[in-house]
C-alpha cells in the first residue's frame, strides 16, 4: 500500500535539500560573477536570485556532465589496463596520483581566479581569461569547467572505492581534494556561464551624471544597481545607484555584454585615428612586427578609405536601437534638397544584415559570409569560412570594408579586395577606438550627414532617418515593421536597410 504522508515527507525533504543546494551554489555563483567583472555590488544575506541562480548552476552543470562522464570512464578504463601491465604497489600508485590531482586542483584554483575586473580594464589588455569571462574564448572556459567537473567526478569515484570503516590520512586528503573542486565548479559558473546580457538605458539617471551615454546595467541587487559608462574623457566607469534612481528612465535593448564593451569608446583616443598618414595597406592577417612606420602605414590606408567611404568617427546617440538582426534588403533613392523615392525591396532573400551599397553594386551579409545582391540574387564573395560581423562601406574601386570575427570571437577590421583576396590584422589599441565607432547602428558622414535609427512618431517599429543641412527625413516609412542598419552610398545617392516585418 503506497503511504502518502512518507512520500510528501520524502519529496519535501528532497526539494528542501535542492533549495538550500540552489542557494548556496547561486550565492557562489553570482559572487564569482561580480569578481570577475569588478562590478563587487552589495549583496544580502538572502535574496531569492541566489536560488535561481543556483538552479541554473545545477542545469548547465548537468549539460556539461554530459561531455565529462566519457572523459571519466576512459581515465578509468585506462588506469585499469596500465595495471595490467605494470603493477607498483597501491600504497605508491595512490599517493603519486593524490599529488598529481593536488598540482591540478591549485593550478585549476589560478587560473579560475585570474581574471577580476575585467570591465574596468581596456579591450587591448585583455588576457585569455579575461575575454572568457566577457563570453569569448568559449574553448578557454568550456576547456576548464569540463576538466574541473571530470576531476571531480573521479575523485568521487576513487573516494568512494576507499571509503570503509577507518580513514587514512589518504582519504582525508581526497575529501578535501573533492570539497575544493566542489566550491570551483559554482565559481567557474559565475565567472565564464553566468548571466552576460545587460540593459541599455535610454538616458543617464540623474544620479550618475558623471557618466555619458551610452550606460548599461551589468549587475546589481534588490535595492541598487551597477552601471557601467564613460566618463567625458573616454575613462571606463562603473557607478552604483539606488534602483529608485532608475525610474523613468527606459530600456532601449538587451544585449549581450561583449557588445556593449566593446562598443563604449574611450573618448580622447578617438582624436588619435587622424594622427597618420602613409601609403601602404593592411596586412593579410598574419603577426608581423616591421616597425612603427609598417603599423602607420597601415592606419593611413584604413583612414584614405574611410575617406572614400565619407564616414567620420562621430559617436551618434547610443547603440543601436532596432535589435534587427537579419531581414529583408531594401533600397531607397535619395532626391534634391533631401527628398526621397519609394523604398524598394532587392531580391526575396529575409536573412540578411548589414548592407552596404557602391555606385553600382550593393552587398550585405548572409549567415556569416559576404554576399553581393546587386541583382538580387546573394552571390557569394571571399574565402569560405570567414564570420563576418559588419560591413562598413564599400570603396569606388569595389573594396569592402567590414568587421570580421576571429576564432575566439574577437573582432578585427578586414578588408576584401576586388580580387577576392581579404586583409585583415589584430586590433591595437587604436583599431579598438575604430571598431568601437564602427559597430554603432546609426552613422555619421562627411557634410554633416547622418543617419539614425529611432521609433517613429506612431511609435511602432522602428525607422531609419536620414539627417541633411539639419533637417530630417524618415526615409524607410517601414510603417510598424522594424528597420535598421542602414548605410549611405558613397555617393550619397541612396540609402540601403533591413526590414524586419513584425506580422
Amino acid at each position: 500500500m503506497v503511504n502518502i504522508p512518507d512520500i510528501a515527507k520524502q519529496l519535501a525533504t528532497v526539494l528542501g535539500t535542492a533549495s538550500v543546494l540552489g542557494y548556496i551554489t547561486g550565492y557562489l555563483a553570482m559572487r564569482a560573477r561580480a569578481f570577475a567583472l569588478g562590478s563587487d555590488p552589495v549583496f544580502a544575506l538572502v535574496d531569492a536570485a541566489y536560488v535561481f541562480a543556483g538552479f541554473r548552476f545545477l542545469f548547465v552543470t548537468l549539460l556539461l556532465l554530459l561531455a565529462a562522464m566519457p572523459v571519466v570512464f576512459l581515465l578509468r578504463w585506462g588506469l585499469l589496463s596500465a595495471k595490467t601491465f605494470w603493477s607498483p604497489p597501491q600504497q605508491i600508485v595512490d599517493w603519486v596520483g593524490v599529488g598529481l590531482l593536488t598540482v591540478a586542483v591549485l593550478w585549476i584554483i589560478v587560473q579560475s581566479l585570474a581574471a577580476t575586473g575585467v570591465l574596468l580594464i581596456p579591450p587591448e589588455n585583455y588576457s585569455g581569461w579575461d575575454k572568457a569571462v566577457l563570453g569569448l574564448a568559449p574553448a578557454r572556459r568550456l576547456g576548464l569547467s569540463v576538466l574541473t567537473l571530470t576531476l571531480f567526478c573521479a575523485t568521487l569515484l576513487w573516494l568512494h572505492g576507499r571509503w570503509g570503516a577507518t580513514l587514512e590520512p589518504l582519504d582525508w586528503l581526497l575529501g578535501l581534494l573533492l570539497a575544493a573542486l566542489a566550491f570551483l565548479l559554482p565559481i567557474q559558473h559565475g565567472a565564464f556561464f553566468a548571466d552576460r546580457n545587460v540593459r541599455l538605458l535610454d538616458g543617464v539617471p540623474s544620479a550618475a551624471a558623471a557618466l555619458v551615454p551610452p550606460v548599461a546595467v551589468v549587475d546589481g541587487t534588490p535595492d541598487s544597481a551597477i552601471l557601467l559608462g564613460r566618463d567625458a574623457n573616454g575613462a571606463r566607469l562603473l557607478t552604483t545607484v539606488q534602483r529608485e534612481a532608475l525610474n523613468g528612465v527606459g530600456v532601449r535593448r538587451i544585449m549581450p555584454l561583449a557588445e556593449f564593451n566593446a562598443a563604449l569608446l574611450p573618448g580622447p583616443a578617438v582624436a588619435l585615428m587622424a594622427a597618420t598618414q602613409a601609403e601602404d595597406p593592411m596586412t593579410d592577417g598574419t603577426t608581423t612586427d616591421s616597425g612603427q612606420g609598417a603599423e602607420t602605414a597601415s592606419r593611413g590606408w584604413l583612414e584614405r578609405l574611410l575617406a572614400q567611404l565619407q564616414l567620420t568617427l562621430e559617436k551618434i546617440s547610443s547603440l543601436g536601437d532596432s535589435g534587427i538582426e537579419a531581414g529583408q534588403l531594401w533600397v531607397v533613392e535619395l532626391r534634391d534638397h533631401g527628398s526621397t523615392g519609394t523604398p524598394r525591396r532587392l531580391g526575396a532573400a529575409d536573412d540578411l544584415a548589414w548592407p552596404v551599397a557602391g555606385r553600382q553594386r550593393i552587398f550585405a551579409i548572409q549567415g556569416q559570409r559576404a554576399v553581393e545582391m546587386t541583382t538580387g540574387e546573394p552571390q557569394p564573395l571571399g574565402p569560405a569560412g570567414i564570420h563576418w560581423h559588419k560591413l562598413v562601406g564599400v570603396a569606388p574601386d569595389g573594396t569592402l570594408l567590414g568587421i570580421r570575427v576571429d576564432a575566439e570571437g574577437v573582432p578585427q577590421l578586414a578588408t576584401l579586395l576586388p580580387d577576392g583576396t581579404l586583409k585583415s590584422r589584430p586590433a591595437d589599441t587604436r583599431d579598438q577606438v575604430l571598431l568601437a565607432t564602427l559597430l554603432q547602428e546609426s552613422r555619421s558622414y562627411t557634410g554633416g550627414r547622418t543617419l539614425q535609427v529611432d521609433r517613429p512618431v506612431s511609435g511602432q517599429g522602428f525607422d531609419v532617418f536620414l539627417t541633411v543641412a539639419g533637417e530630417t527625413h524618415n526615409v524607410s516609412e517601414c510603417r510598424g515593421d522594424a528597420c535598421g542598419q542602414p548605410s549611405l552610398s558613397a555617393d550619397g545617392k541612396r540609402v540601403v536597410f533591413i526590414r524586419e516585418p513584425r506580422h
